[in-house]
């Protein structure tokens, strides 16, 4: 069957040049309306133009980077370094002494055809007063800790990235289009029987059969905009699922969109990352909830023994709805860009080693939003330990009472101590991250400034448990090459995509 598939979308997306031509060019524009907004404020001409500036930055960087041999080795022993979760030997190798502080900063530009990695700035105060698109400044920082039990070192890393000719009010924009697409039918599409329209809800229904004629209406018209990128997916896995009928309300969508990876269907075209996928088994299982002041606006999961993730919310005019038992809060107030706003995040997790079974629940993060005069920032902190509960048997047989006799402290008591460290450490401020989006003035690049911390513990049975986690998930060589070629594969799927809209979007 999945052969009878695959042929069938190959031979389907020989049609794709001629067939979008008898799709309303409407369908086609309303699709790319997030990108557009993205990147041209609404402008065509200018968002196809700077999408192809993206396009040939990501072209640059992925076929013609550079890195200076001793960055690029200093940068490989500090990747293994946190492979084995070896903080001593991973601050020991950081070259620059400033302070109490080891650190080592790198820079990336383009320059002349090629992407250049390496100690210094391309150009001197570049970055500084207004990095070009793509330019980055990274700086990683490591300092030790004597505590009178254990030794301890606080990591930071922050950098600063070009982003290109967008603002942040785009990024809103965006965001609120891409919500409609997912979340209602397009009305030039939905009573559209053609033979051309017909073929794209067979394509949709070819990828997953299962789908309500409802949910296929909604990703036809995604398909016939983006041809290539949905080719790519559907070798990729499955749509589930995509949306619950409201209650009773002609604008409000309960979207519970369901994705699953195939390792059959990746076979075909990555089959070390499908050889991966499968190995994972029953490592992980995550659960992620957002709320804001009035309910809670979106829940995640992931499960790697079914490779199905899931999300779902409640979307109203490119709008998510805060819910609480399920329903929408009456009379919501609708999210301003312009007024500040509290998050809160909760993860809970269950990890599976070896048959010892770990779960982490209620671990939350606090996120602050706060308009600037610029654009916006984003504050996190993670301050409360989770609830630690171990179980389950070694390779099946052995129990963690068992393995507790042979170590000197319990393994729920160790998660414990670190996650404490990790939570209750940075001075008192625990996990911290912040991101900001800086407007240019006078229509220059916007900059990205991220800063993350965190305290961590150090010893030796952290760095053993830690080595048989990245055991598990770290990919090997061949993986890593095939998701660098998966990569490259959605970025030239998605140039082609933008040559079919580039033309339609010409057509009188």
């Amino acid at each position: 069957m999945n052969k009878i598939r695959c042929a069938w979308l190959l031979a389907a997306s020989l049609f794709f040049p001629t067939l979008c031509y008898a799709i309303s060019p409407d369908v086609i524009e309303r699709a790319w309306r997030p990108p557009v907004e993205l990147a041209g404020q609404g402008d065509t001409d200018l968002a196809v133009t700077r999408l192809r500036d993206y396009v040939s930055l990501q072209r640059l960087m992925m076929d013609h980077t550079e890195y200076h041999q001793q960055t690029q080795a200093f940068v490989n022993e500090l990747w293994a370094s946190l492979e084995s979760f070896d903080l001593d030997g991973f601050y020991r190798l950081l070259p620059e002494e400033k302070a109490n502080w080891r650190q080592l900063r790198v820079y990336g530009a383009a320059e002349n055809g090629v992407y250049r990695i390496g100690p210094e700035p391309l150009v001197a105060g570049r970055v500084a007063s207004s990095p070009g698109l793509g330019d980055f400044e990274a700086r990683i920082r490591a300092r030790e800790i004597d505590t009178s039990s254990d030794t301890h070192y606080l990591l930071n890393g922050n950098i600063d990235l070009g982003l290109g000719e967008i603002t942040w009010p785009s990024m809103v924009e965006a965001t609120r289009e891409a919500l409609r697409l997912m979340a209602e039918d397009d009305p030039n599409f939905t009573g559209n029987r053609s033979q051309s329209a017909e073929r794209y809800r067979s394509m949709v229904r070819s990828m997953n059969p299962q789908l309500s004629p409802q949910e296929v209406d909604v990703l036809a018209p995604l398909w016939a905009a983006y041809p290539d990128m949905w080719n790519l997916m559907a070798g990729l896995g499955q749509v589930e699922g995509l949306l619950v009928s409201g209650d009773g309300r002609e604008d409000y969508r309960k979207v519970a969109a369901v994705f699953v990876l195939d390792p059959e269907r990746l076979r075909h075209g990555y089959p070390a990352l499908a050889r991966y996928l499968a190995q994972l088994d029953n490592l992980l299982k995550l659960q992620l909830r957002v709320y804001d002041d009035h309910g809670q606006l979106m829940a995640m999961e992931f499960d790697t023994r079914t490779l199905r993730g899931h999300l779902s919310m409640a979307v109203d005019n490119g709008q998510v709805l805060p819910t609480r038992h399920g329903r929408p809060v009456a009379d919501p107030e609708p999210f301003d860009p312009m007024q500040p706003k509290r998050l809160t995040v909760r993860v809970n997790s269950q990890m599976n080693i070896l048959g010892i079974i770990a779960s982490v629940q209620g671990m939350t993060a606090n996120i602050d939003y706060t308009p600037t005069a610029t654009g916006a920032r984003f504050e996190s902190r993670i301050q409360t330990v989770p609830g630690v509960r171990v179980g389950g048997r070694a390779l099946g047989m052995v129990p963690p009472d068992l393995i507790d006799v042979f170590i000197p402290q319990r393994i729920d008591e160790l998660i414990v101590d670190f996650l404490t460290v990790a939570c209750q450490g940075n001075e008192g401020k625990g996990i911290t991250g912040t991101i900001e989006f800086r407007d240019a003035p006078g229509g220059g690049a916007t900059r990205l400034t991220a800063d993350g911390a965190f305290e961590g513990l150090d010893n030796f049975l952290v760095r053993i448990g830690m080595r048989i986690i990245n055991n598990r998930i770290i990919p090997d060589a061949d993986v890593s090459e095939e998701l660098r070629k998966l990569v490259y594969d959605a970025h030239e799927a998605f140039s082609r995509d933008l040559d079919q809209f580039e033309r339609i979007s010409r057509v009188p």
